[in-house]
């Protein structure tokens, strides 16, 4: 009787030529594994800078749609994209959306083994501006997007003057500084209409 703990030649013989057969298996699939999450790190990468172009841009419509476009493009690269995998970005739909498409190409580190050298990647996001139909409870005040300001910094919306960049507050319901103080105070109650 043979004991379980000891092998014959011919049974290690075959172990080892099973184990020759596997290992390169073994070592592909763990090489694949590390260039598909290469793959997957860089897209989800790129797709949360072009969701961050696409939102910033929005910003800009309708009324400035060249401004839209740069400013998408800037909030993709600063979010890690290069100027050059930006494929296109555009402004749609009556200027009330902006595109932004972007491809990178990644180079593979182990797949070069089995001939394979890069891989390609694409994210797209858009974003709309939607008009509010009417409102109720709002502050009556509008910040011009050429009003320098940053976060946690004080904004002084009425000084001296009222002009680009300085605006001053919305006239909701009539106007007088005590008409003012109350929508301040309390927002403005009745419905306000959007000029679309």
């Amino acid at each position: 009787m043979k004991s379980l703990g000891k092998h014959t030649r011919s049974e290690q013989g075959q172990l080892v030529v099973i184990l020759a057969l596997c290992m390169p298996v073994l070592i592909g699939a763990m090489a694949m594994s590390a260039d598909v999450g290469v793959l997957y790190f860089n897209s989800e990468r790129l797709q949360a800078a072009a969701d961050y172009g696409a939102a910033a841009g929005a910003n800009y419509l309708p009324s400035y749609p060249s401004l839209a476009i740069s400013t998408a493009n800037t909030y993709a690269e600063k979010n890690g994209v290069a100027a050059g995998e930006i494929v296109s970005t555009t402004v749609l739909a009556n200027n009330t959306e902006v595109n932004i498409q972007i491809t990178r190409t990644v180079p593979y580190s182990f797949a070069l083994l089995v001939g394979l050298t890069t891989g390609t990647v694409s994210a797209q996001a858009t974003a709309q501006i939607q008009t509010v139909g009417t409102a109720i409870g709002i502050t009556p005040m509008g910040v011009d997007f050429q009003t320098p300001y940053g976060a946690g910094q004080v904004v002084t919306l009425m000084q001296d003057k009222v002009g680009p960049g300085d605006w001053g507050p919305l006239a909701l319901g009539g106007t007088g500084a005590s008409n003012l103080a109350q929508n301040i105070e309390y927002g403005y109650r009745d419905r306000f209409r959007w000029a679309t």
